[in-house]
């Protein structure tokens, strides 16, 4: 994401969207993850 703003492959607002669902992503995954290790 950073590289496609940097060579203006995405508009700023694009970005900002698009880092917020990134984020919210990760978030997710991570719970998940840590879900899985507490129920092995």
């Amino acid at each position: 994401l950073l590289l496609a703003r940097d060579l203006q492959l995405l508009r700023g607002g694009d970005h900002d969207r698009l880092a917020e669902k990134t984020t919210e992503v990760k978030r997710m995954l991570t719970s998940f993850l840590q879900k899985l290790k507490a129920a092995s």
